[in-house]
């Protein structure tokens, strides 16, 4: 997400709170979840398709991981306060914009690895806006909706 006060920006400050990233199995049978309709259940506001798609991924579960999802909409201030339409910071995804989804789900291995620091700060916020990574979320992002559309 680009910003749209960039007079609200200090680059390279590095917090002790996991950065925030913008734009990101459990049940481990999905033969099972598919003939009973389970598919579009959800825990934690994460599809069991979309779990099990990020499980065939990465090797383990969004729910494993403690990630847990909050649908909201893009007018949302968590949201606005960093110009975004969803992000994740640590294990907690804020999707102001369901189409984000799986591109946040990508960002969990990232957040989870410790790698991601802040490239900058946005109304007080400790953020990383390194295109790298963002990259990466697109690609695994579409990857995943894929495989969890296949189910």
């Amino acid at each position: 997400m680009y910003l749209q006060q960039a007079h609200n920006i200090q680059h390279n400050e590095i917090t002790e709170t996991p950065a925030v990233q913008r734009k990101t199995f459990w049940p481990n049978d999905t033969a099972q979840l598919k003939s009973e309709g389970g598919l579009d259940d959800s825990v934690n506001g994460i599809r069991n398709r979309d779990n099990a798609a990020f499980n065939q991924m990465y090797g383990y579960s969004l729910h494993d991981a403690g990630v847990s999802v909050r649908h909201t909409s893009v007018s949302d201030s968590a949201l606005q306060s960093v110009g975004a339409s969803s992000l994740i910071q640590g294990n907690q995804i804020v999707c102001g914009n369901p189409n984000d989804i799986h591109h946040e789900y990508a960002h969990v291995p990232q957040q989870l690895s410790g790698l991601v620091q802040a490239t900058e700060t946005i109304n007080g916020q400790a953020v990383n806006s390194d295109s790298r990574w963002e990259s990466m979320a697109d690609t695994d992002g579409s990857r995943m909706k894929s495989i969890a559309d296949s189910f």
